[in-house]
């Protein structure tokens, strides 16, 4: 099956949820729309009750409750992430695991984006770059997974080339990238493959850092959350997305890395890194668009057009 089943969330289930972590009475309950591969409620215009679908044997709000955590204590605040109220894994209320965080106030800096002038785009993505760099400034202990459950490594190049080959192997049995391709960006590896063998300590990333999951309020960052992509690992990886072509809502990429830049400095190797980065970054939406988006001829056309892009000199 390339798609979960549809779900339901019964009125019932969600009054004995707000029952039993003592949330009050439910009067509200809105679920947000966009821009999510789990459903998300947004509960009482306070709370928002997160639910684990797709993937269920992976710990995404496991994940997530630990990183909110983390980013708020070592940035003492600093960094604006949700704060976690309740996690259930026990599957006793729901079918599925789920989370409660609470409700952070400000608009989508998507819903808004249009709205905004040049001066105020720039001056936000400055902001986020100089997040990232904040976020980029925690230090873990080895290159991966970052709970109890999943594989960690003790060198980037370990794991970096771990990822690549898992995808690699993937596609050439899914056959929806060329033979032709995949040969020409084994050789672009193996060709640049100094750039991967880098001594470098693993750092929080994001791993899925954009305007969906960014709030903003009085022109300033109130909020980033949507974490279940984050992993330890190079700091320079955090930009396969930010500085993809393919993204469709795209940020003002220049201002993120100039924002980024006055506080932490990019290896003078960074711009041939972030193609191989980047393809790395297509050759996992490529699979999810096998997996589970049915094929989707055009995003695939779209990817693959990214990793031409990239082969590129």
């Amino acid at each position: 099956m390339k798609n979960p089943k549809e779900f339901t969330l019964a009125l019932e289930a969600v009054e004995a949820i707000m029952k039993k972590h003592k949330l009050g009475e439910l009067s509200t309950i809105r679920i947000v729309e966009k821009g999510l591969v789990n459903p998300m409620y947004e509960i009482n215009g306070t709370y928002m009750l997160r639910l684990h679908i797709r993937e269920p044997h992976l710990l995404k709000l496991e994940k997530e409750a630990y990183v909110y955590k983390l980013v708020y204590r070592k940035s003492k605040g600093k960094i604006p992430v949700p704060k976690i109220i309740a996690l259930d894994t026990s599957k006793t209320m729901l079918h599925c695991n789920y989370s409660i965080m609470n409700k952070i106030e400000g608009d989508d800096l998507d819903d808004v984006w249009q709205t905004m002038n040049d001066g105020e785009k720039k001056d936000v993505c400055y902001q986020l770059g100089r997040l990232l760099a904040q976020l980029h400034a925690i230090e873990m202990k080895a290159f991966g997974g970052l709970v109890s459950g999943t594989i960690t490594f003790k060198t980037w190049y370990a794991f970096i080339m771990h990822t690549y080959s898992y995808y690699l192997e993937n596609h050439k049995k899914y056959g929806i990238i060329s033979k032709d391709l995949l040969k020409r960006i084994e050789e672009r590896f193996k060709r640049d493959d100094y750039l991967l063998k880098i001594k470098t300590k693993p750092v929080l990333l994001h791993g899925d850092c954009q305007r969906e999951n960014i709030k903003i309020k009085d022109g300033k960052i109130a909020g980033v959350f949507d974490f279940e992509w984050s992993i330890a690992g190079h700091n320079e990886f955090e930009f396969k997305s930010i500085l993809s072509p393919s993204k469709k809502h795209k940020i003002l990429q220049e201002e993120v890395m100039k924002g980024y830049e006055s506080i932490t400095p990019l290896s003078p190797e960074f711009p041939q890194r972030v193609k191989l980065y980047i393809i790395i970054n297509c050759l996992d939406f490529l699979e999810a668009a096998h997996l589970h988006w049915e094929d989707d001829e055009e995003r695939i056309q779209k990817y693959l057009g990214v990793i031409e892009t990239q082969l590129q000199e």
